[in-house]
C-alpha cells in the first residue's frame, strides 16, 4: 500500500450519518489509539479486552454521550477490512457487542501492509493522526487526544513529517468582533471581561456546532456562537438546546464540569 492510498482510506471511513449536532467518531478514535500503539510498541496487535477500556474512555471523553459502558465493540468489529484484520475463535460469531467479542477471544491488528508502511515511514503516523483529527474534530482536540493515546507528534516530525494541509471552511471576516460585541466583551460562561488598553484580552469566539464541519453559519440558525474560553466550548462543555440563537445555553455535555448552569445571554443575537 502506498502512502497516499492509505491517507485516502483514512479520509473515506464509513460512519453513521450525522444528525442533531452529534458526531460518531468511533472509527477515527480507534485508529488514533492504534497509531499510538504502533509508535510505542512497533505493532498494533491487540485483543478486544486490551482495547475495550482505553477506546471506550476515548469515546466518553471525545465522542457523543452514551449510556453504553463498552463502546469500543462497534469500531473494533466494523473498522474497514482493507485497514484492519479481525479474528477470533473458530465457530464463534464476532458480533459488535462485548459479550460476543469476549466469548470469541477477539483480536485485531492493522493489516500487515499498513503496519509495514508505518514502520518504514514513522512520519506517516503523525500525518495520519493530524488528518484524522482535522477531518473528524477541530484542531483544539489535537493535543488532548494525542496525550490520551500516547502519540508523540514531535518525534514523528523529526523523522521528516510533511504537514497535512487541511481544506476546511474559513470563518467569515468579522465573526469574532460581532460575537464579542454581542456578548458585551465578556465570557458567556463566567462573565470574565478583561481588557488590554481598549481590546478584549483572553477572549475569543467559538461555534458550539463546528463551522469547519459544515454546520450552518448564518444568523438565526441554531449555531449557538458564544463567547467563552474557546477550547472549553469546542471540547463540548456547552451544547445548545433546541431554541433560537440568542437565548441562553445549557451545559449538557459535561455536567461534572459545568453543573448545568445557563450561560450568560448575549445583548442581541450575534451573527454566526
Amino acid at each position: 500500500m502506498q502512502r497516499e492510498a492509505f491517507l485516502e482510506k483514512l479520509a473515506s471511513l464509513r460512519m453513521a450519518p450525522r444528525g442533531g449536532g452529534e458526531r460518531y467518531p468511533h472509527k477515527p478514535l480507534l485508529l488514533l489509539w492504534l497509531l499510538g500503539r504502533m509508535q510505542q510498541q512497533g505493532n498494533s496487535a491487540c485483543t478486544y479486552e486490551e482495547a475495550e477500556k482505553p477506546v471506550s474512555r476515548l469515546l466518553d471523553d471525545f465522542g457523543p454521550p452514551s449510556a453504553n459502558r463498552y463502546r469500543a465493540a462497534m469500531p473494533f468489529v466494523h473498522l474497514e477490512s482493507d485497514l484492519w484484520e479481525l479474528s477470533g475463535d473458530e465457530g464463534e460469531p464476532l458480533g459488535d457487542n462485548r459479550a460476543a467479542l469476549c466469548r470469541a477471544h477477539a483480536k485485531g491488528r492493522l493489516r500487515e501492509e499498513v503496519e509495514e508502511l508505518l514502520r518504514k515511514d514513522p512520519s506517516l503516523i503523525a500525518e495520519s493522526a493530524r488528518r484524522l483529527i482535522d477531518l473528524n474534530f477541530t484542531p483544539t482536540y489535537l493535543d488532548p487526544i494525542c496525550d490520551e493515546v500516547g502519540l508523540n507528534l514531535e518525534a514523528a516530525e523529526e523523522a521528516g513529517w510533511q504537514p497535512w494541509k487541511p481544506t476546511r471552511a474559513r470563518r467569515r471576516p468579522g465573526f469574532r468582533s460581532e460575537v464579542l460585541r454581542g456578548w458585551r466583551n465578556r465570557c458567556a460562561m463566567c462573565g470574565y471581561d478583561g481588557v488590554l488598553d481598549r481590546d478584549p484580552a483572553g477572549l475569543d469566539a467559538a461555534h458550539v456546532l463546528w463551522h469547519s464541519h459544515g454546520w450552518p453559519r448564518r444568523r438565526g440558525q441554531r449555531v449557538g456562537a458564544v463567547l467563552a474560553a474557546p477550547r472549553v466550548v469546542r471540547l463540548g462543555c456547552n451544547r445548545p438546546q433546541r431554541r433560537p440563537l440568542g437565548q441562553s445555553l445549557t451545559a449538557l455535555r459535561r455536567p461534572e464540569r459545568a453543573r448545568g448552569e445557563a450561560c450568560l445571554p448575549p445583548r442581541r443575537p450575534a451573527a454566526a
